[in-house]
């Protein structure tokens, strides 16, 4: 299954703060890609980032979130909802 994971940052959250978990998360996100955890991860907007994870279930793809730095950090709201990619391939004439 695979799961999508918004991540945004808190409008009360310190810059250098969110810099230094950004850089942590970033690390963390490269080995997850490396074991075939992660298959796409980016910035969304100017203040997020979008990741879509392969997990077993629900409770898999939030263990595996609640590793990532970013939502260790508190700085950040993190929502995770099942993403569907077979709708992409549906063809909409």
């Amino acid at each position: 299954m695979y799961f999508l994971v918004v991540n945004r940052a808190k409008s009360d959250a310190d810059a250098d703060a969110i810099s230094k978990v950004v850089a942590a998360h970033l690390s963390w996100a490269a080995r997850k890609i490396a074991a075939g955890r992660i298959v796409q991860a980016g910035k969304w907007g100017s203040s997020g980032g979008m990741l879509i994870i392969r997990a077993a279930d629900a409770q898999e793809a939030r263990s595996l979130i609640d590793a990532d730095p970013i939502a260790q950090s508190e700085l950040f709201a993190t929502e995770v909802g099942r993403f569907y990619p077979e709708v992409e391939s549906a063809r909409f004439d």
